[in-house]
This record gives structure tokens, sequence and C-alpha cells, in this order.
């Protein structure tokens, strides 16, 4: 959400919207190295489904915008294979802490800017997109489901006749595991300290801090990245409602990434396996009719 976080990279966009307050207090310029570093291989098999299924589609144009990329894991994933060689590749985050770093790595293999996902517009106009994507529960940072619709609509509009949508959120299992505290040592033998803790705010949110205490130097003194965001549960069944209100046709409701190639169109039989087979998140796919 590499290493230059807070200077601007050639391949940051020069017309950068601003960046909400709270969001760059919640992944200020430390934690998002913090999270590129460490967070990135929990989203690698994440990465290959997305990449997998999306090989095996046919789209309008060699195009993609990620919604909320993060730190850029994703977007450096796909510039990396070439089976998307020669696509335009784009991605967004409200955080300019985590865009920063993104663009930073990426450089001009991809164009990275500061927006939000219920107002972006795509750099070359609505209906131009080949394929919108959202990974690693970025839309559970979305507070109220009028925000959601918004972003699903926005979705909408960027894609092109026939562009497809690929996007998760979280499961109620992997929702209701952020209220787990948890502490753990880095495993990169620097010594340092992780530290996460969920509070329920309410049935649908929960605030969570993440802590991290790393060495600074030589001199035995620790210095501390801190990071405090809500998350929103969403029902998975008004999600899907409001995907094909926005206008998007052949919604699928996958259980997990496992269950990619898998979907169907009915929630109640994919929430069934997700929780037979503890899926942490619910994975939506659809199309903008051509």
């Amino acid at each position: 959400t590499a290493h230059a976080a807070g200077k601007r990279s050639p391949s940051m966009a020069a017309s950068d919207a601003a960046a909400d307050t709270s969001m760059d207090l919640a992944y200020d310029a430390g934690f998002a190295e913090y999270y590129d570093e460490h967070f990135g291989n929990e989203q690698e098999d994440i990465r290959t489904s997305v990449k997998d299924w999306l090989s095996a589609q046919e789209v309008p144009n060699k195009s993609i915008v990620d919604v909320g990329c993060g730190s850029g894991h994703l977007l450096e994933a796909i510039v990396e294979d070439e089976r998307f060689s020669g696509w335009s590749v784009a991605g967004f985050d409200l955080s300019k802490h985590m865009a920063a770093v993104a663009a930073s790595k990426l450089g001009d293999r991809a164009t990275v800017w500061v927006d939000s996902a219920t107002t972006w517009t795509a750099k070359g106009g609505d209906g131009t997109v080949g394929v919108v994507s959202s990974t690693f529960n970025a839309f559970n940072h979305i507070p109220g489901e009028t925000n959601i619709a918004d972003g699903f609509k926005r979705a909408a509009a960027a894609l092109a006749p026939g562009g497809v949508l690929i996007l998760d959120v979280l499961s109620r299992l992997g929702f209701d595991r952020l209220i787990v505290n948890t502490s753990e040592e880095a495993e990169d033998g620097t010594g340092g300290l992780y530290i996460s803790s969920g509070a329920r705010v309410d049935a649908n949110t929960v605030a969570l801090r993440e802590l991290v205490y790393m060495p600074s130097g030589d001199d035995g003194l620790f210095k501390r990245i801190d990071s405090h965001v809500c998350m929103y549960f969403y029902d998975i069944q008004r999600l899907k409602d409001m995907i094909e209100a926005a206008g998007l046709t052949d919604v699928q409701v996958h259980a997990g990434y496992e269950t990619l190639g898998d979907g169907c169109d009915d929630v109640a039989a994919a929430l069934a396996v997700a929780k037979s087979e503890k899926a942490l998140e619910i994975v939506f796919t659809a199309r903008k009719a051509a």
C-alpha cells in the first residue's frame, strides 16, 4: 500500500487527486514501506490466481486498472508476466504514501496515481478499460453502501464494452478474524515486533490497529510504525445486487480464489462452499455487455 515512499516518481500522474487525510494518517510513509516489504508474500497466491484467470478471458483491449492498488504488488506481477506483454497497466490508491511506493518501484512500466474508488475516472476516459481489478479486500475499506455502490458504478463506467471486473471482499470468517489480537517477531532477522489488534465497533465494523517496532540503528532504540483503519463487512447478496445495478452482467460469486474457475450466480451456494472451505474472501467477477 520500492522504497522511496513520499517521493514523487515519474510514473505518478501530475494530476493526482488529493488523498483523504485520514487515509494518509492510517498508512503513513513508514507503514507503506513496511507493508510493501513484509506483506507481499501473503498476496502471492491471489496474484497468481488473478493472472491465470485474466489470461483466459476475452477482453476488448489490453488494459487494466487496479482500484486500491496499495503498494503495487498486483501491478508489478502483471508487468512482469509475459502473458501480459503490451498491456497498459495502471492503478491508484487513496493513500498517497502507498501510491508513492507503487510508483517508485514500477517506474514507467505502469501509471500510478492518487484517487478514490468512488470518484475516479480512467486516464483515457470512461468506456476505455479492458479490466478493472480490486484485490486484498480494498473495498472493505470503503464506509457505507452508498459509497460501495458508487465504487461499482465507477468501475462499470470505466470498462469498455465486453470488459471484465474482478474484485474480492472479506467473507464473514475473514472479517471476524480481524478482531483476533496477534503479535509476532519480524521474520527478517531485524528483531522487530509486529502487533495487530482489532476492536469490534459494531457487527459490521472493526477498528484495526497495527503497530510495528523496528530497530532504528545501533543505539538500541526502536522506531514505531503505526496504522489505524476501519474495515467494514457487507452482505454478499447486497453486493452482488449492487454490481448488477451498476450495469454489469454475468456476475459470478466465488468462494475464495481457489474456486475462481468454479463460480456461480447463486450467492447462497457460494457462501455454503465458502463456509465449508473456510474461505477468507469472496471473489466477484462480472462483465460489461458488449
